[in-house]
C-alpha cells in the first residue's frame, strides 16, 4: 500500500537520524576496518622493502608511501609509519609530518595519530611513562628512542630535554571533542643518522588540522544521495516502502559508505 504524506514525513525524518547514527558509528567501528585493511597491505609492503634493502631513507617519497615501522611495546602499538600527517593519511596510520626530520636522523620528528577513529593508534598514548622505549625502523636502519616529556599542548611550557635525534608523537585530547593534544617526546639512544632530505610540509599536516582536498568528493557523493532519496521517496509513494527498501538498500549503503569516507577525512587528523 502506498505510503501518505504523513507517514513519509516520519520516515524522511527518522532516516536522517539513522544516517547520522550510522556515521557515527562508522567513525567508531566501520573506520577501524577500512584502516586495518590498509595497514595489513602497507606494513607488509615496508616489511619487504626492509628486508630487500629498498625501503625509503628521506622524507622526498609520495605522500601516503610506508617510510618504517613504529613499534611501542608498552602499548602493544606495532604500526606501519606512513610519509605525511594530514588526515588522508592518518585514516591508514600513523604519519610523519612531511618537513621534519626523517625518524633516527638528526632532528625532530613529528609523528601524528588516531586517537579515536580508523583503528585508534594512539588511543593509549597517554600512558606512556618516562623510560618507555620507541622504535622505529626505516630504510636508514633501527632507531631507539627513550621517552623523557609527556605533557598535554596546554600545559605551561616545559623544557624539552636536548638531543640531537628526538621523536614527538601527538594525538587529540579528549578523544572525540579535542580541545588540546597529548604530546609524547622521546630522546634518541645513540648517535643518530646524518639529516636526510624534507619536502615543504603540505596544509593539513599540523596536529589537530584538517584538510579540504576531498570536500569536492564529499559534494558529488551528497548530491549522489539526494537523488538516491529522490528516487526512492517517488517509489516509495508508488509501491509502498517493503518494495522499494529490498532493491533501495544495496544502493543507499555504497553510496553512504563512500559519503562517510569522504566526510571523515574532512575532520582533524588526530580525531
Amino acid at each position: 500500500m502506498p505510503l501518505g504524506y504523513a507517514a513519509l514525513s516520519a520516515w524522511m525524518l527518522t532516516t536522517v537520524g539513522l544516517v547520522l547514527l550510522a556515521f557515527v558509528g562508522f567513525l567508531l567501528l566501520g573506520s577501524s576496518v577500512q584502516a586495518n585493511r590498509a595497514q595489513d597491505v602497507a606494513y607488509s609492503k615496508i616489511r619487504e622493502q626492509l628486508a630487500d634493502g629498498i625501503a625509503p631513507v628521506s622524507g622526498v617519497v609520495a605522500a601516503g608511501t610506508p617510510i618504517g615501522v613504529l613499534e611501542i611495546p608498552a602499548l602493544d602499538l606495532h604500526q606501519a609509519l606512513l610519509q605525511g600527517s594530514t588526515s588522508e593519511q592518518t585514516v591508514d596510520g600513523p604519519g610523519l609530518k612531511s618537513d621534519t626530520a626523517f625518524p633516527g636522523a638528526t632532528g625532530n620528528s613529528l609523528i601524528v595519530g588516531r586517537r579515536a577513529t580508523f583503528g585508534a593508534p594512539f588511543r593509549h598514548l597517554a600512558r606512556l611513562k618516562v623510560g618507555d622505549e620507541i622504535t622505529v625502523v626505516t630504510g636508514l636502519g633501527k632507531a631507539v628512542f627513550t621517552v623523557d616529556v609527556v605533557r598535554h599542548s596546554d600545559d605551561p611550557t616545559s623544557t624539552v630535554p636536548a638531543a640531537a635525534s628526538r621523536i614527538t608523537l601527538v594525538t587529540s585530547d579528549p578523544a572525540l571533542t579535542p580541545t588540546r593534544q597529548i604530546v609524547v617526546s622521546a630522546a634518541l639512544v645513540g648517535t643518530p643518522y646524518p639529516a636526510a632530505t624534507t619536502p615543504v610540509a603540505r596544509d593539513g599536516e599540523a596536529p589537530g588540522q584538517r584538510t579540504w582536498d576531498r570536500a569536492i568528493f564529499v559534494l558529488l557523493w551528497t548530491q549522489l544521495l539526494l537523488v538516491v532519496a529522490w528516487a526512492t521517496t517517488r517509489l516509495a509513494l508508488r509501491f509502498g516502502h517493503r518494495a522499494v527498501w529490498i532493491g533501495a538498500v544495496p544502493v543507499v549503503l555504497f553510496v553512504l559508505w563512500n559519503l562517510f569516507e569522504g566526510v571523515a577525512v574532512l575532520l582533524p587528523n588526530t580525531l
